[in-house]
């Protein structure tokens, strides 16, 4: 690992580290390092998804995960979504975000991203991942930020992003709408 992905893999883990956890945080693998969870109805979330360890969340179809707050995912955890939706509940544009650290994936297909008419932003660094097929990005726009040897796979997305890779990252865009590679 080249010496930025080190620097930017400690500075989030020190940030991950000093966030206090508020009573309306949902966490998925902490006392279960293999925790798999499926959410088969739509759910509110009033503060922050985070996943750790080997945790897992899947979103089935039709289904909409509504957080007030941000998703973090360490470790080997997953975020899946099938035909789902993610809808960030936004006051203001960047209030929310979504960040993988280590080995942590993000696997999205025919899902919908809503920021609720503002800007959010997704980052990634060490060996996370992100796989999305066939995404929307509706009421906003994601600003990717991969660093180490973070991989973003995109295929046959709609409004994808702004892209900011450091590092031996791999960004593959394919057959997706409103890219900006800074």
């Amino acid at each position: 690992m080249k010496p930025t992905g080190v620097l930017c893999g400690l500075l989030c883990l020190s940030w991950l580290w000093s966030i206090p956890v508020r009573a309306g945080d949902w966490e998925i693998g902490l006392d279960d390092p293999d925790e798999a969870v499926v959410l088969d109805a739509d759910r509110h979330v009033d503060g922050n998804l985070v996943l750790h360890n080997r945790g897992a969340l899947t979103i089935l179809p039709g289904r909409r995960l509504s957080l007030a707050g941000s998703v973090t995912l360490g470790g080997d955890s997953r975020l899946q979504i099938d035909g789902g939706a993610l809808q960030f509940l936004q006051s203001f544009a960047y209030q929310s975000e979504i960040i993988a650290y280590e080995r942590a994936r993000l696997v999205f297909t025919d899902a919908v991203l809503d920021g609720s008419g503002f800007s959010y932003s997704v980052g990634l660094t060490g060996e996370a991942q992100a796989w999305y097929a066939r995404v929307r990005v509706e009421n906003g726009f994601s600003t990717w930020a991969a660093f180490g040897e973070a991989e973003i796979h995109l295929q046959d997305c709609d409004n994808a992003g702004e892209f900011v890779p450091f590092g031996d990252v791999t960004v593959d865009v394919a057959g997706s709408d409103v890219v900006l590679l800074w």
